[in-house]
């Protein structure tokens, strides 16, 4: 008997021992697992097969514990750049627009108390840009695509008809449109630029919402909502999208007539509109939160300088100054204003808003004037002589909707027969090295260049 309890005592001592190993072996598993440093995650450059002349370079840098700024970025042949920042997630976007037949090369340079980090870089070469446009549909629109290289044109929405405009994202990532609903009113919608992943942005009900507007780094945009008011005038707001808390807020608002042509300046600092109860132009300034204005006739915004500092637009300084006006140039900063340059090429015309090139060379504008034709051709200037050329003479075509190419060595643009009940507008392309205007759609208008 004894026997057994002595052997069962072992046992059980037996056992003890092998847990508290088992228990000791566990704890120092535990220690030596913390204490071990885990693999360092590598940056990323996540857009680098597909990213637009203006950028961004998407980069997730989750390593880097020192402050990141342009200076710990290269990129070469050199491409001026701005950097926006979310936690680890940076965004380089390109202030001036990167070269499609170039490959560059993009430089993480470690900061100098990070010694053991070696530099990384990438390579990438900005995609070619398409051109967008709408193909009218019973009462809208649809959005189509086309490639400049090929020709060839795909269908991007299925909405049967119900598009009335639309905004191209910085990047050329995504596409806003309006579009109708079932409440009489209009939504705000988006879609990417392979024509896929088509969500609602901003539900307006029996409101009409439209002429969507990006800011330059795409963090949100302006549009406008038009309230039907039973019994009152109409209310209109211009209101502002913010892309992070998915929010709008209100910028300016009126009744009565509509609140149009929504343009923000480059540098994002200043919205211009135009107000069509008094067909003045105003300004909608981001830091101060004023509202400024210019006090003569117009029936649209101008066109901003490449830069930002200043607008050029076309105005009556009275109702009895008929459809020629004169071209004048303002600082919305200060509000002084002074005759534009261009205005001594044609004096005063109908014109219609000037467009700069990307590289601040050129300007295009339309004019027309009635007494001597009726239809609207364009004219090319060059910014540091202001020696002007009409680019088109079609005196049975009027021409609108004119932008230049993120390269500044096209134009994309709308022709339309005047006089024609069963013309309907095409989409051409003007090349600048040439000077020669080809068809690029036969039926589509509005255009606008994808980046």
């Amino acid at each position: 008997m004894n026997k057994y309890i002595v052997l069962n005592r072992k046992r059980k001592l037996l056992i003890i021992t092998v847990l508290l190993l088992g228990v000791i072996l566990l704890a120092g598993g535990l220690f030596w697992s913390r204490n071990q440093e885990s693999p360092t995650p590598e940056p990323v450059f996540t857009n680098q097969d597909s990213i637009s002349v203006w950028g961004p370079a998407r980069l997730s840098l989750p390593a880097i514990d020192s402050q990141v700024n342009e200076t710990s970025f290269q990129i070469s042949p050199a491409l001026p750049f701005v950097i926006s920042q979310k936690e680890d997630q940076f965004e380089l976007w390109f202030t001036s627009p990167a070269n499609t037949e170039t490959t560059y090369t993009l430089q993480l340079i470690p900061a100098e108390n990070q010694a053991s980090t070696q530099s990384i870089q990438w390579e990438f070469k900005p995609r070619n840009p398409a051109v967008l446009y709408l193909l009218q549909q019973q009462e809208g629109s649809e959005l189509w695509m086309v490639t400049i290289e090929t020709g060839e044109k795909r269908q991007l929405t299925f909405t049967n008809g119900s598009i009335q405009d639309y905004a191209v994202s910085p990047d050329g990532e995504n596409i806003l449109f309006s579009v109708t609903n079932n409440q009489a009113g209009a939504d705000i919608w988006s879609i990417d630029r392979s024509g896929e992943n088509m969500r609602q942005i901003v539900e307006c009900d029996d409101s009409f919402c439209s002429d969507p507007d990006y800011l330059p780094f795409a963090e949100g945009f302006a549009f406008v909502q038009l309230h039907h008011e039973t019994g009152n005038d109409p209310l209109y707001q211009i209101l502002l999208y913010d892309n992070d808390r998915s929010e709008t807020s209100v910028l300016y608002e009126q009744t009565g007539r509509p609140v149009s042509d929504l343009n923000w300046s480059p540098n994002g600092k200043i919205l211009a509109f135009l107000d069509e109860n008094t067909s003045h132009i105003k300004f909608y300034n981001r830091e101060t939160q004023t509202i400024s204005e210019v006090k003569c006739l117009a029936s649209e915004t101008g066109g901003w300088s490449s830069d930002g500092t200043n607008m050029t637009f076309a105005c009556a300084e009275t109702a009895n100054a008929g459809p020629c006006k004169e071209l004048k140039v303002i600082d919305p900063l200060t509000m002084e204003i002074s005759l534009s340059p261009m205005f001594a090429i044609l004096e005063q015309r109908d014109y219609s808003r000037p467009v700069w090139s990307a590289d601040g060379q050129w300007i295009v504008f339309g004019e027309r004037c009635f007494s001597d034709r009726p239809t609207r051709q364009l004219w090319l200037v060059d910014v540091d002589t202001y020696a002007g050329a009409q680019i088109t003479n079609e005196a049975l075509y009027n021409f609108a909707n004119y932008h230049w190419d993120p390269a500044s060595s096209m134009l994309v643009l709308q022709r339309f027969e005047m006089g024609s009940a069963s013309a309907a507008p095409g989409i051409m392309l003007w090349r600048l090295s040439t000077e020669e205007l080809g068809l690029l759609v036969e039926e589509g208008h509005s255009p606008n260049w994808l980046p």
